[in-house]
C-alpha cells in the first residue's frame, strides 16, 4: 500500500483507529519513501473512537468515525487506511472524499497481479 501511494506522491493520508500504530507507520512510510527517492508528504490521522466502538460491536460507529476522519483530508492526494479491519469502510469512505483510498488488502492483489 505504501508504494502504491508512494507512487502517487504529494500528500498522502494514512488514517488509523489505533493511534500507536501511527508511529511506526510514519516512521516505515518515510523511510520507504526516502529509499525510493520519491516525494511525499505522510499526515497520520488518528479516528479516535473507532477502535472502541468496534471492540463493543458497534460497526456502524466504527465505519462513520473512519469516514468522518478522512472527510477532513479534502486536500490529500491519497488516503490509507492503517488496518486491515478498515479496509470493509473504503467504499463508505470514497464516497465523503475526493480522493483515492487505498487498503491493504486491495493494494496487495494490485500488486500480485501486476
Amino acid at each position: 500500500m505504501f508504494v502504491e501511494a508512494l507512487t502517487f506522491g504529494g500528500r498522502v493520508s494514512l488514517v488509523a483507529t489505533f493511534a500507536p500504530s501511527l508511529l511506526t507507520m510514519t516512521a516505515e512510510f518515510d523511510a520507504m519513501a526516502s529509499h525510493m527517492c520519491l516525494d511525499a508528504t505522510l499526515i497520520p490521522v488518528y479516528a479516535e473512537g473507532a477502535f472502541d466502538a468496534l471492540s463493543i460491536g458497534l460497526a456502524a460507529k466504527h465505519y462513520n468515525l473512519i469516514a468522518r476522519a478522512a472527510e477532513k483530508l479534502h486536500n490529500c492526494s491519497t488516503i490509507m487506511r492503517a488496518q486491515f479491519c478498515m479496509a470493509s469502510v473504503a467504499k463508505t469512505v470514497e464516497s465523503w472524499v475526493f480522493s483515492l483510498v487505498l487498503t491493504s488488502p486491495n493494494s496487495a492483489v494490485r500488486g500480485l497481479k501486476g
